[in-house]
């Protein structure tokens, strides 16, 4: 699990989503991760015309580059219709060093 200091871990891991649209991570994370990315997933779905500067400096927090912040506008844009449930949580085996579950963060 994450604990309270590992906040860089997890805006890096979010970007890396971000950036790749899919995360093969340990399965404890990925349902870590999933409400952070729907959430900053609905915030954009209606444009960026229509967010406050209080959202997108929060948005800011979570992806830094400026190329980021219009990956997620592209992204959010598809589940414009979709109340909800963007990602979905795939469960890969276990990892061969330690045995951890691994699952894959993928949008629906």
């Amino acid at each position: 699990m994450f604990l309270t200091n590992d906040k860089q871990r997890q805006k890096q891991l979010v970007a890396n989503f971000f950036r790749h649209q899919k995360l093969t991570i340990e399965l404890s994370r990925c349902k870590v991760l999933r409400p952070i990315i729907e959430k900053i997933i609905t915030r954009c779905r209606n444009g960026k015309s229509n967010l406050g500067l209080n959202h997108i400096n929060t948005l800011r927090k979570w992806a830094p580059h400026r190329n980021q912040l219009d990956q997620i506008f592209e992204i959010s844009q598809k589940y414009q219709n979709r109340t909800g449930g963007y990602l979905r949580i795939i469960r890969c085996g276990y990892r061969q060093g330690d045995g951890a579950k691994i699952g894959s963060l993928r949008l629906v």
